[in-house]
């Protein structure tokens, strides 16, 4: 799990499955899941997996929920969120292993990647359902071997994780813009800023990556701070 843990970010994340980069890699989303995560598994949570006791787990399940089920926004829904995925995911994880396919989350985002990844598919269809929730279809997604593999911001190169080429396209098109002239004065201040920013962001995933756009507007005389 690395969504809403502590020590864990999002390159972290994609880092786990740089060893399946040239494999199959399957990306699914829980639908609605703070939504569906009803006041039953909240209580759940904090009296069967964390022992409290009923009289406490009562209290606690009114303090961290709004409207029978886990509010968005609430610093208490991520965790909570968590420990309950985590307490159902055992068969998932089991199947997972079984299979030689890595297993990852970030929150109600689930990531499997190997060249069995297909064969688990049923499995976390068959939890999440037995549990209440289901697999949002719209947003599955299945790479092969050869698609650029996108994780939580990161694509899987061949030994590190990378800049996204499309953010990279957009950000090269973006530094041109400004080196032949075509932002008006009144946005030129915000658009470097925010150009600036994002590049920085680009650095936290892949520092070469950055460099190479500074590189670009340094060539292109663009200053972006």
């Amino acid at each position: 799990m690395f969504g809403a843990v502590s020590g864990k970010t999002l390159v972290l994340h994609a880092k786990e499955h740089i060893e399946n980069q040239t494999s199959t890699l399957i990306r699914l989303d829980i639908s609605s899941y703070y939504p569906n995560v009803t006041c039953a598994h909240v209580y759940f949570v904090w009296n069967v997996v964390l022992g409290c006791p009923p009289p406490v787990a009562r209290l606690l399940t009114e303090l961290t929920t709004f409207e029978w089920h886990l509010p968005q926004g609430a610093p208490t829904s991520p965790g909570i969120a968590n420990i309950l995925l985590a307490s159902i995911y055992a068969p998932v994880c089991m199947v997972s292993n079984r299979a030689n396919v890595k297993a990852t989350t970030w929150v109600d985002d689930l990531i499997f990647s190997g060249a069995a990844a297909r064969e688990v598919m049923e499995t976390v269809r068959a939890t999440l359902a037995s549990n209440g929730f289901r697999i949002a279809p719209e947003k599955r997604e299945i790479l092969g071997p050869r698609d650029e593999k996108i994780i939580t911001g990161g694509r899987l190169g061949r030994s590190q994780v990378r800049a996204p080429h499309k953010k990279m396209d957009e950000l090269r098109a973006a530094i041109h813009r400004l080196a032949i002239g075509s932002v008006g004065d009144d946005d030129l201040e915000r658009y470097r800023m925010n150009l600036a920013a994002r590049i920085a962001h680009i650095g936290s995933i892949h520092k070469g990556d950055a460099d190479k756009l500074r590189r670009q507007a340094a060539k292109s005389r663009v200053r972006l701070e």
